[in-house]
């Protein structure tokens, strides 16, 4: 089986902002039949996937397709993930040498489903907190890794009254709000974000300090 295109066994990744390489959770692999082995005698084919440019191909992750369509569209990947792929035939009597290497390409972004753990919550002072986390795993950021959305509320007030602040910077693992009530109780959620939006928050209960006499 050969590619419709000409492959790159050492092709680069495509622009991330191209929307002609990237599907969400799947992309549609088309081939060119080898003209020695006649379309009618190929059964089905099998498709393999490598994930990431240094990634082994694993025959046990490969589909089987219904039948010797010359496109399928390959499901249950992971977003923001760089694929490659090649293709076997298969007849009665068994599967050929799989093709050439597919070029690179990488699924589409999608929201974050991975939460900060905080590993600490405490009053720095009568008017301050300090909160320290873990980031998530980064296979559940499903994008660029933008930083971290912090938001905070007195526990006895709505949510009209909640107040925010993105730290832009994916590495920072601790942060101090200040000018707070003096000895309030508060609400604290933590959230990670990329292009596509904000992760579930991950939310604690702090009071500040009662302060001087």
């Amino acid at each position: 089986m050969e590619w419709q295109k000409e492959n790159s066994r050492n092709g680069t990744v495509p622009n991330r902002d191209s929307p002609d390489d990237k599907e969400r959770e799947s992309t549609r692999v088309a081939m060119q039949p080898n003209i020695k082995i006649p379309l009618s005698d190929i059964v089905f084919s099998s498709s393999l996937f490598v994930v990431g440019e240094d990634g082994q191909w694993d025959e046990a992750s490969g589909t089987v397709t219904e039948n010797n369509r010359t496109s399928y569209q390959v499901t249950g990947l992971q977003p923001f993930i760089v694929y490659s792929f090649r293709v076997a035939a298969v007849n009665a009597l068994g599967k050929s040498p799989p093709s050439k290497e597919s070029y690179y390409i990488v699924t589409l972004r999608e929201i974050p489903d991975g939460k900060p753990t905080i590993t600490a919550a405490q009053n720095a002072s009568s008017t301050s907190i300090r909160l320290a986390w873990r980031p998530p795993q980064r296979h559940t950021i499903h994008g660029e890794f933008i930083g971290y959305r912090l938001a905070f509320r007195p526990r006895d007030k709505g949510v009209d009254s909640i107040q925010e602040i993105y730290l832009r910077d994916p590495n920072i693992e601790s942060y101090i709000i200040q000018k707070l009530m003096t000895f309030t109780q508060y609400l604290v959620s933590l959230q990670v974000f990329n292009p596509e939006g904000l992760g579930p928050p991950t939310t604690v209960a702090v009071i500040t300090d009662e302060g001087g006499k």
